[in-house]
Parts: C-alpha cells; structure tokens; sequence
C-alpha cells in the first residue's frame, strides 16, 4: 500500500473545509440526494461525499458503508484530491497504491473506485464525491460526465454558502473586485438572475444583504417520479433531462422576479420579495408556479423521457414574516430566509401530488388579483395547534 501525499497546499485546504462548518454535522438532503442517485445510477454498492480533515476520512453523505469515518492514510480519497479530475481505478488489487489497503482485503472490500475532487470556491480541494464497489469494472465517457456533473452539484451546494461572504469583501477591499465579480456571476447568478446580479455589482449597497424581519412569499417545488425514472434510463439522458427541466423552471423564476434559495436534488426552494422586496411578491410566487406548471407540460410535450415517464411536479406556497438576510457569521454566511412561515411552504409542496399547486390562505388574501382555486384541505400541520387549510390553485389547463 503506498500513503497519500499531503497537498502542497494543505494550510489552506483545512482552512477552507473548516469554514464551510459542515464536519461532523448531522445528515442533510440536499447531500444525500447526490449520494443516491449516483448509488442508482452507476449501479455501486458504495457512494459517498467525504471530507479529508487532519488524519481522517470523514463522510458527510455515505451509502453502502456503515462507519462514519475513516484514517487519511488508507484512503482512496486522499490520492484522488492529488488530482486534478476524477481518479478511476477499475482494479484495486491491480493497482500497486491499493492492493493491499485494508479497505481492499477487508470491509468494505472495494475493487473498483472513481472519485473526483470537491474544490471549494477558492480553488482548493476539500474532498470527494466517490463511487465503488466490491468487483472490477470501469467508467466509458459518458459515465465521466455524468460523475463530473453530480460533483459539480455538490460543489455549488458548498459554494451557495460563500455568497454573502463575497459581498462583504467586495465593499471592504477594491483589490479583490475582479475575482469576486467573476466568482458571483458562475455561482450566484446561477440562483438570482444576471439582473439583480448586474444591480448588486453596479450600485453595491443599494440591494440589501443584511438581516431583517420582512413578509415574503416562499414556494417549493419537487419532481414526482425522479427517483424511479434515474433507476431506468441511461445516465447521460437522464442528465439532458434534468438540464432541461432545470432550465425551464430556472427562466420562469427569473420572469417573476424570484431568487432561488437552494437546490434539493429535483428540487428548488425559491424566495418572492426577499431580494429585491416588493409589495405584489405572493401575486408573483403564483403566477410563477402557473407559469411552471404550464412550462412543465410543455416538457410533456416535446421531450419524449418526461412524458413516457409521467414526470410531474408538485408545489407548495406560503406568504408570512420571515428573517432574511446573511445567515450565519462572517466566516460562514449564505443569503436565505428562516422562520416558521417558511417551514409551512415546504410541508405544504409534501401534501401535494404531481401536477399541483397548494397554496396557503395567506398567500391567496395577499395576492394583488383574484385566482381560482378548485377547491381546499384542512390538513393537521406538526407545531399548529388548529387544522391549517391549504387551497388548490387551478391548473394552467383550466386557466383562462
């Protein structure tokens, strides 16, 4: 077996992975999401998101394994952040650096593993996204693209964390203008729009980034049929499927003035009033979610997989007072919305059913027209005493 070499850069990499502040935290979605699908999708016993701090192997996501960390010094890990893509070995007990690793000849027994380096914003190189299993096989090329773009969905789930950061030193220091320019329009332009991104470069100061109590609407959106349709379909089509989808709901949020909060696998956690405010944003969380519901059955009709598969999305929206603003401290912030109005828009998106639209009765008070609903729910929500009622919105069929 032949240990790792420790980066060149390994300081700074520490560094980096601390501030993230995600070591040894409990299990989140967003992460575990990743973890499944490439566990369906490649067909592997094992796949994981681990972080290499200090003398271990830590796993933030894992499935197929049933320890929550391993030592550096017998790591796959530790050799694929040398790397600058993805490390495949197809043999381990052909492989003269492995083939006689403990995790090789004992649990978990892996033969084959493909990990690719999770780099944080700054470039450097705080862990992996790993496939393996307990035989021999190899990766074609489209298998490698697919592997690169689920490790690229977990670096903006790391990266989504460092934007109200970049603010700040935009204000504070010129000299690192250019680079935090750059570093917003490819991550956070992905989730604002290049609108607001422009009018947050242009006049710094006059989007407000900084925490305050303010009434805002919130919907939630989530795929029906995903998970079994990733079980059936080639991996690189499932890919142009989801980039479709993807931008298809992404151009109908920047339409109605929305930003994107976050991403959960198929799903998407969007804020109306929050950044920029406004007074109609209920009025535009519902005409946005008509206007997906209406862009999904376009997909319906012109991609084949969607409509073979019946993909349909269910959405949830909730209008009340939330927090928003840079939620952390200054060396771990992302922009995001808290509060128990929030939380409601989410279990209400869980009642609904593909196709669907469920709103809350304060949305549809708030909104600045009239829109038909086809009919309410009195549902028992966890922490609300009386039952909470939730209105069906109509569907864009039915819509005049």
């Amino acid at each position: 077996m032949i240990k790792a070499p420790i980066p060149a850069d390994e300081q700074e990499r520490q560094k980096d992975l601390l501030e993230l502040r995600i070591l040894d935290t409990e299990p989140e979605e967003r992460f575990d999401r990743i973890t499944r699908t490439a566990q369906a999708l490649f067909g592997v016993r094992i796949s994981y998101i681990a972080l290499l701090e200090g003398n271990r192997q830590w796993f933030k996501s894992a499935c197929g394994l049933s320890t929550p960390e391993t030592p550096r010094d017998i790591s796959f890990c530790g050799h694929a952040i040398m790397e600058d893509r993805l490390l495949v070995v197809p043999d381990a007990f052909e492989d003269e650096r492995f083939h006689d690793n403990p995790l090789v000849r004992g649990e978990p027994f892996v033969r084959f593993y493909a990990g690719r380096p999770l780099r944080s914003y700054r470039g450097h190189k705080v862990g992996t996204l790993c496939v393996a299993d307990t035989r021999p096989r190899t990766l074609d090329e489209k298998e490698i693209r697919l592997l690169e773009d689920l490790a690229t969905m977990v670096e903006d789930q790391f990266n989504l964390v460092e934007v109200s950061e970049l603010q700040v030193k935009l204000r504070r220091a010129h000299e690192d203008l250019r680079r935090s320019n750059d570093f917003i329009r490819q991550v956070f332009g992905r989730y604002a729009g290049d609108a607001l991104v422009s009018r947050i470069l242009e006049e710094p100061g006059t989007v407000h980034l900084g925490g305050e109590r303010r009434t805002i609407s919130i919907l939630v959106s989530d795929l029906r049929g995903f998970t079994s349709l990733s079980t059936r379909v080639p991996p690189d089509k499932l890919v142009d499927i989801l980039n479709v989808y993807f931008e298809t709901m992404i151009e109908k949020v920047e339409e109605h003035g929305g930003i994107i909060l976050d991403f959960a696998g198929d799903g998407m956690f969007v804020a109306f009033g929050a950044l920029p405010p406004y007074e109609d944003h209920s009025t535009r969380a519902l005409e946005c979610a008509i206007a997906m519901q209406e862009g999904m059955q376009k997909l319906h009709e012109e991609v084949a997989a969607v409509r073979e598969h019946n993909l349909r999305m269910g959405i949830g929206i909730n209008t009340g007072d939330a927090v928003v603003g840079n939620v952390g401290s200054h060396r771990r912030m992302k922009f995001g919305a808290v509060g128990a109005q929030v939380n409601l828009a989410a279990r209400i998106e869980g009642f609904s059913v593909g196709g669907q639209i469920l709103v809350s009765t304060s949305t549809l008070e708030t909104a600045s027209r009239h829109f038909q609903t086809e009919g309410k729910l009195r549902v028992k929500m966890k922490g609300i005493d009386s039952p909470f009622t939730i209105h069906e919105l109509s569907s864009p069929a039915d819509l005049s």
